[in-house]
């Protein structure tokens, strides 16, 4: 739906919001006033009770839009917040959306009604208060109590530009945390509409009170591309749920490996430990926590700057066809590689190397039947021939030690 805003008031749907305000002029309150920023200047705006059934959802709204998407992509349609059908699944979309600070503001609004006015265009659509109206219908529907009618809302003027349209909706003048009302996801997305809408940088940074600088907002609209691409990867585009809990993961991706790697690596090779870093995301983590956490994303920069430890790591990379990397071993061979750093970390301090070899040589059974895998085999023999270097070397520090 797109709303209707720099257009003439001829819309069934305006009309009938005039008609209404013209009839029942009870319904403004007269002591509330909503202070709304249109065009640079802080304007002061009437608020009225309109009946919820002349409003509409905004479906295009920056707090569920990751979560609209993936419901539209499930019934293989758009969704239409003027069919009275699309309407109900829209409503359920909100609900669902954070279920306790949904039950919280039912709980609220039965108790001491509508505290905080909403904002719409002057033909109906909702800008500011989509869930609130969804809580107010749910309300109705369980009780027929008519005082859930009606939601508390100022009336935009119809000459507002999108831009505007955009800053309100982001909510920042009502004092509300922007990444805790969006989400990490929804709240890239916002950001992106922003840019879209022609706004600049130092504009959204305005706009959002000092959240993000103008190289932060760049950042995150870069985090924004590596979670489409890595959509695109996983074969799942644009199903923005599928990550909702990873955003954390793609923040350390950006800023801690792909950012400082872009100049100290090929751009070949950095495909390939962006592509890894994408096989290891789609990995689950456990309920205690254990997996690829974004802690451990941040180690592939580590592991792009050794040769040994990224020749490792590449060793189970399928460079021709990356889905089909056997991410077991691909696990394992991360591990090992970061182990590898580790080791190089610790190169002067021999006396725990060695130890830490002992221990994890100690732990291993000789009746173990994995020990006939060629792999393994290759790789005493490597011990062995490294033990030998190590005694030579011994002998011979030994030795020069004697002549001085």
């Amino acid at each position: 739906m797109k709303l209707k805003v720099n257009m003439e008031i001829t819309t069934p749907e305006a009309q009938a919001i005039q008609v209404w305000i013209k009839s029942h002029p009870d319904s403004k309150i007269e002591w509330e006033r909503a202070l709304v920023q249109l065009d640079g200047r802080d304007i002061p705006l009437e608020v009225w009770r309109i009946p919820i059934n002349m409003l509409y959802y905004n479906i295009r709204n920056g707090r569920f839009a990751s979560e609209l998407l993936a419901k539209e992509k499930e019934l293989k349609r758009k969704l239409d917040s003027y069919n009275k059908t699309d309407e109900k699944i829209i409503q359920r979309i909100l609900l669902d959306q954070k279920p306790s600070e949904t039950g919280a503001l039912k709980e609220s609004i039965r108790d001491h009604g509508q505290l905080q006015w909403g904002i719409i265009t002057f033909d109906g659509a909702i800008i500011n208060a989509n869930r609130r109206m969804a809580v107010l219908s749910l309300l109705f529907d369980e009780s027929h109590d008519p005082k859930y009618e009606y939601l508390k809302v100022a009336i935009l003027p119809k000459n507002v530009s999108q831009q505007d349209l955009w800053r309100i909706e982001a909510g920042i003048q009502f004092g509300k945390d922007f990444i805790l009302e969006y989400g990490p996801v929804n709240e890239l997305l916002k950001i992106r509409e922003g840019i879209r809408l022609n706004l600049e940088p130092a504009d959204i940074e305005a706009t959002l009170m000092g959240h993000y600088t103008k190289k932060e907002i760049e950042e995150k609209l870069q985090i924004l591309n590596q979670i489409e691409s890595y959509l695109e990867f996983i074969g799942k585009p644009y199903e923005y749920d599928e990550v909702s809990r990873d955003a954390e993961k793609f923040n350390s991706l950006q800023k801690n490996v792909l950012r400082p790697l872009r100049q100290r690596i090929p751009p070949e090779e950095l495909l390939k430990i962006n592509q890894i870093a994408f096989l290891l995301i789609s990995l689950p983590v456990d309920r205690r926590g254990e997996g690829i956490t974004h802690w451990k994303i941040r180690e592939l920069k580590k592991v792009a700057e050794s040769d040994d430890a990224k020749a490792e790591l590449l060793s189970r990379y399928n460079e021709r066809a990356p889905q089909k990397t056997n991410l077991n071993e691909l696990v394992e061979s991360f591990n090992t590689a970061v182990e590898i750093t580790e080791n190089e970390r610790d190169q002067d301090k021999p006396k725990r190397l060695l130890r830490k070899a002992l221990d994890a040589i100690k732990v291993i059974s000789e009746w173990n039947i994995k020990l006939k895998d060629k792999e393994v085999k290759l790789l005493i023999v490597d011990i062995e021939l490294e033990i030998k270097r190590l005694k030579s070397n011994i002998h011979k520090l030994h030795t020069s030690s004697k002549g001085k």
